[in-house]
């Protein structure tokens, strides 16, 4: 009698094993997503802010690709990431890129709020998983985000933040 109330305890923790790998996945995706975000802040606070807008992918930029820690290991072009799988590794676990924009007024989308202001959006992307990666190529634009083409579902996370110009005016 009791190894079968030993077995049953054991099926049903047994059956609790996929619920938790998936939360403890999403907790390790979220703390890999708050290492990166302190990297690419640390990044933009030490880039000139005339070079600011080098740093988007779709104007030159790299995609930044980051391990299963959050640690940045390589920087490809675009072109390279949707061409050249001959270069990729089994190291990379997320690809990262910027949206860099001029902030708005709220309510006034035509008036900018100041010319030492930038809106910068972060998208991440696992980048083994298929749907996200398409995704996280598509978007150019932040109000893209808010657009019937972006899919919540495909695993694409982005975090927005503002900067302002730390540096001299002459630069």
């Amino acid at each position: 009698m009791a190894i079968a109330i030993i077995g049953f305890a054991f099926v049903a923790l047994i059956g609790l094993l996929p619920s938790g790998m998936s939360i403890f996945r999403g907790s390790l995706d979220t703390s890999n997503e708050n290492w990166i975000m302190q990297d690419v802040n640390a990044m933009l606070q030490t880039t000139a802010w005339n070079k600011l807008e080098g740093m988007v992918a779709e104007k030159g930029g790299d995609v930044l690709i980051y391990d299963d820690e959050g640690k940045l290991v390589d920087r490809v072009t675009l072109a390279a990431l949707t061409s050249d799988s001959s270069k990729d590794s089994k190291d990379w676990q997320y690809a990262v890129k910027l949206v860099i924009e001029p902030v708005n007024r709220p309510n006034e989308p035509t008036v900018l709020l100041s010319e030492d202001a930038r809106l910068v959006t972060i998208v991440i992307s696992p980048y083994r998983k298929a749907k996200a990666l398409e995704e996280f190529l598509k978007i150019t634009k932040a109000a893209e985000f808010k657009g019937a083409g972006y899919n919540r579902n495909s695993g694409l996370r982005t975090r927005s933040f503002i900067i302002t110009r730390m540096d001299s005016a002459l630069d």
